[in-house]
């Protein structure tokens, strides 16, 4: 078989120098890098920090961040009225925001640099990388990363703001702000969840080399759709630990608190999903582009093999060889999404799940 497959133009060949690609992945890792707020935050606290273990340096910027949010906008402003400086609400949603960045830069480093490389090197021509880099400045923009997070920042504190004031809950102005605060930091990570999974849809336009008999099975795809499911496995984790802060808000008690932890399960179980079908999409569409190619290669060995069988005695069993090659690959799967990663999106959409029941176990023990 494999002199019948040699002799097949594979869609997509790659061009270009593995030190070119190196150097473009290197420039892309490190744009994107620069170009999330919560990892400029996290790289200027390695700098100012005397030690330079990144896995210290997160949890000592989780620790302090959380007791300055909780510091100066409850515990402080409780102290100086007399109340009790303890509140369990207010205190798990000042781990949120900090807990949101310390995820998004591990999301970063388990994602970004190994997959960028794959994708670069599979660049046919500087019409992928091209339009990557491009892609690339557009995301990396502080611009859009800053008003999203002022849009949940202020919207949060409104919605709550509006519920204290109608007496639908019972929250200080100091906690009001927290929420604000870790609204603005959970909005990073959506930022990154909403822009990372259109960068297949750049590179699908172009010309990936893919130069597999079954494109499926290719590395940018097969890497691609591992790198968009742990992705969305941070993302779940995210909205977890924001949803399991309601259990100490107590929603089987107030009907707000469970509303709104409703809701947010929703958005969550929306971007989750949308972060998986988006890439799966584009990357499905460019296993059926290449399929195509090489079945169109197939047909013209085929009728190549049949035109000199009569003059041949190996021609009519390469033109069997390679019939039975093409019906192979014609049934081959014209889709990323197999049943690995069909599991992997049902367990990580099962986390905020499984995080909105705990939180609204006592209402479910109680029934």
């Amino acid at each position: 078989m494999n002199s019948v497959t040699t002799a097949l133009p594979m869609t997509g060949a790659g061009e270009g120098s593995p030190d070119q690609s190196e150097c473009d992945a290197k420039e892309i890792c490190d744009s994107i890098r620069h170009g999330i707020i919560s990892n400029v935050i996290v790289d200027q606290c390695m700098r100012w920090a005397p030690f330079k273990s990144e896995p210290v340096v997160l949890l000592l910027l989780g620790v302090t961040a959380v007791a300055a949010i909780y510091g100066l906008t409850t515990a402080l402003p409780a102290f100086i009225a007399g109340h009790s400086m303890v509140s369990l609400p207010a205190f798990f949603f000042a781990i949120v925001g900090p807990a949101s960045i310390v995820v998004t830069r591990v999301a970063y480093w388990q994602t970004v640099p190994p997959y960028a490389k794959t994708v670069v090197s599979a660049a046919a021509s500087a019409q992928v990388v091209w339009p990557l880099k491009v892609w690339v400045r557009q995301y990396s923009s502080k611009t859009g990363q800053v008003v999203l997070g002022a849009v949940l920042a202020v919207g949060s504190m409104l919605v709550f703001a509006g519920a204290a004031f109608g007496q639908a809950v019972d929250l200080s102005i100091g906690t009001i702000v927290l929420i604000g605060i870790s609204a603005a930091c959970v909005s990073n990570a959506i930022y990154c969840a909403l822009y990372v999974p259109t960068v297949c849809r750049v590179y699908a336009k172009g010309q990936v080399a893919m130069p597999w008999l079954d494109p499926a099975r290719t590395p940018i795809i097969r890497r691609g759709s591992a790198a968009f499911a742990l992705l969305s496995l941070f993302e779940a984790i995210i909205f977890g630990i924001t949803i399991l802060g309601f259990f100490f808000a107590q929603p089987w008690v107030n009907s707000y608190y469970s509303a709104l932890a409703a809701i947010w399960l929703l958005v969550g179980l929306a971007i989750i999903t949308y972060s998986f079908v988006v890439p799966h999409y584009y990357m499905s569409m460019m296993i059926r582009r290449a399929r195509d190619g090489n079945l169109e290669a197939l047909l013209v060995e085929i009728d190549k093999a049949r035109a000199e069988s009569a003059g041949s005695l190996d021609a009519p069993q390469r033109a069997v060889a390679l019939g039975a090659l093409y019906q192979q690959l014609k049934s081959g799967s014209g889709t990323s999404v197999d049943l690995g990663a069909l599991n992997k999106f049902v367990g990580t959409i099962l986390i905020p799940i499984i995080s909105f029941a705990v939180a609204h176990a006592p209402s479910f023990l109680h029934l």
